[in-house]
């Protein structure tokens, strides 16, 4: 076999000048793609910031959140407005729909590939989110409600908390499953717990009650 480094020097050139010609031809025809591409991520972002735009004025003229504050939800996600939450979740949402065609017509082979499977995984990512974000306005109303029956009672206001982190986690495991992560053992590991909770609660309901009534 031929020592490479011993081959004709005008033979390494020529190798050489046909690698480089070829890249630059490939860089050269892929060129209007990239540009076509990076107009569409472009275009995606204005479009993603209108529609916000759109959904925060239609919030806004729904009265949104004075609902949930009339309801007392208004705090279901601590200092964050839920408002600006689901703006923010339909604008991305919007751009990364842009950005997945954008990724489409590169045709960079296998870097397309592995691009447009992180891309496509993202649609999942904040449908989940929105999952969590729904179940922590449902679990914070659940609290409400219950605290509505009795709220200077200790146990009720136990009972409502735990009520609302159940509908929560409820919310996380769903969430959990659109994204494709196996949630049966979390699921079991969770009714056998809120089972066990549920009967010490109870019992604790009963004694009060029982000893409550011996005073009287």
């Amino acid at each position: 076999m031929a020592d490479p480094l011993s081959a004709n020097p005008q033979t390494l050139v020529d190798a050489a000048a046909a690698g480089l010609n070829q890249s630059v031809t490939s860089l050269v025809g892929a060129l209007p793609n990239l540009v076509f591409a990076v107009v569409l991520v472009v275009i995606g972002w204005f479009v993603g910031n209108f529609v916000a735009m759109v959904l925060k004025k239609v919030l806004q003229l729904i009265k949104f959140e004075p609902f949930l504050e009339a309801h007392r939800v208004e705090d279901a996600l601590g200092n964050v407005k839920v408002s600006n939450v689901f703006v923010q979740l339909f604008k991305y949402f919007v751009i990364i729909l842009f950005v997945q065609q954008a990724v489409a017509m590169l045709a960079l082979g296998s870097l397309s590939e592995f691009l447009g499977k992180v891309i496509d995984y993202a649609p999942k990512l904040i449908g989940g989110i929105l999952v969590v974000v729904v179940a922590a306005i449902v679990g914070e109303l659940a609290k409400e409600k219950v605290l509505e029956v009795h709220e200077k009672e200790d146990y009720m206001k136990l009972l409502g908390t735990g009520i609302k982190y159940i509908v929560v986690f409820m919310g996380i495991v769903m969430g959990l499953d659109t994204l494709g992560f196996p949630t049966t053992i979390i699921t079991a590991t969770f009714v056998s717990m809120v089972q066990a909770l549920g009967l010490a609660l109870g019992l604790a309901v009963g004694l009060a009650f029982g000893f409550g009534g011996q005073e009287a």
